[in-house]
């Protein structure tokens, strides 16, 4: 199959079935038919943002379906993704979950100026660093990946499907309320 039928052939959209040729960090090899090379970054592998071993989640020689991302004429290969062929969470997750909800999650990323929140695969939110408890120079110094948070949602970006977060907003609210001690049963 010459380049410009694989063009017209993997159209960006298409679902294709593919097998795994190999698994590196950056993402997953795959031959598609034809002998036609795919790529999957290590962002389109899972519904998770968690940065995990793809060693954990795939087998080399598996099939697995995939949605067509777009050629990559360069290196005569298309682009896919297992995330995209996955079915959505969000819009569920979202009717059970409106903009209030006071949730938990993990953190699964950080950058300079924000925390990711995942609370299911699929599922996240963006806790901005003027959201949190503290005020730090550094995000770092207030999480960690892995750390389990309760946090409530104050926003919704539809469009790219998570959630605007606060950790301040459940402090002010339990600030407000007055918590007694239980009194012990022994004399």
């Amino acid at each position: 199959m010459d380049w410009e039928q694989v063009k017209q052939t993997f159209t960006p959209g298409k679902r294709v079935k593919t097998t795994i040729d190999r698994i590196d960090y950056y993402g997953l090899f795959t031959q598609l038919e034809g002998g036609i090379v795919g790529y999957v970054r290590r962002d389109e592998a899972l519904l998770t943002r968690k940065i995990t071993d793809l060693n954990n989640h795939f087998v080399v020689g598996e099939s697995r379906d995939a949605v067509v991302v777009k050629p990559l004429p360069r290196y005569h290969s298309i682009e896919l993704s297992f995330r995209q062929a996955e079915k959505d969470p969000w819009p569920q997750f979202l009717k059970t979950n409106p903009v209030g909800s006071i949730l938990e999650g993990e953190v699964v990323l950080l950058t300079e100026s924000k925390a990711w929140i995942e609370f299911e695969p699929g599922v996240v939110g963006l806790l901005p660093k003027n959201e949190m408890w503290l005020r730090a120079p550094r995000v770092e110094d207030v999480f960690m990946i892995d750390d389990r948070v309760r946090i409530k949602t104050i926003g919704v970006d539809e469009e790219n499907k998570y959630f605007i977060l606060s950790v301040r907003s459940i402090k002010n609210l339990t600030a407000k309320v007055n918590i007694q001690p239980i009194p012990s049963k022994n004399p």
